[in-house]
């Protein structure tokens, strides 16, 4: 058990504290606003080079959250292509949880289907 002596006692300036967490909030809003832009560089670059006469497909839901894809093209052959932006390079797929209880991988078929079928 923990003792009423062994509580870590904060002692510096909270004024301070206080404008320290504004701008670490600041800070990481800026950071995912600019994650947020990476689609944007699919739609400007990946697509039209290895899919040049695909169409953007139109989405119901927010622009961007977990439980949706981020862009979703049409190929000219009518099979579909799917991008899954992250913010970086160094930014790995997250896994999402199904129904059944299993945990797969972002960008997955099995995941895809996942979300196909909550939209029905």
């Amino acid at each position: 058990m923990l003792e009423p002596g062994e509580i870590p006692q904060f002692t510096g300036d909270l004024a301070q504290l206080e404008t320290e967490c504004a701008d670490l909030k600041k800070d990481a809003g800026d950071v995912r606003r600019t994650g947020q832009d990476r689609p944007g560089r699919a739609e400007h670059h990946a697509i039209p080079e290895r899919y040049p006469n695909a169409t953007r497909e139109p989405l119901d839901g927010p622009a961007n959250g977990s439980g949706q894809f981020d862009q979703v093209w049409r190929r000219e052959d009518g099979g579909f292509v799917v991008v899954e932006a992250k913010s970086s390079v160094d930014t790995e797929l997250g896994a999402r949880n199904l129904p059944d209880g299993n945990r797969v991988p972002q960008g997955t078929s099995t995941t895809a289907s996942d979300l196909h079928d909550l939209r029905l």
